[in-house]
């Protein structure tokens, strides 16, 4: 979903830009292939945008909620360990 959201906000941004850029620097005139060739790219993009995220989205579905649970990371106030100085007494 978020990958979704994500690649139909940036990947026309994307393309826009990109073709300011060559029209900038180059001053060339844009003709309909181009255009096209433009919003091929976009859709290929998306495509394997959407692919991609797919295996990932697999799993998480298969994941039970408890299961989830096990692996929220670090909880607040649980630093990281504190650092200890490597004497013959530490090392024993």
């Amino acid at each position: 979903m978020q990958g979704n959201l994500l690649a139909l906000g940036f990947i026309p941004l994307g393309a826009l830009l990109s073709v300011l850029i060559v029209i900038i620097l180059s001053g060339v005139r844009w003709l309909l292939y181009d255009m096209a060739i433009v919003l091929l790219s976009g859709f290929l993009i998306f495509a394997v945008i959407k692919f991609a995220l797919r295996k990932p989205a697999k799993l998480l579905a298969k994941t039970s909620p408890i299961e989830a649970m096990k692996f929220q990371g670090e909880k607040a106030g649980q630093g990281h360990k504190t650092w200890k100085w490597i004497t013959p007494n530490t090392l024993a």
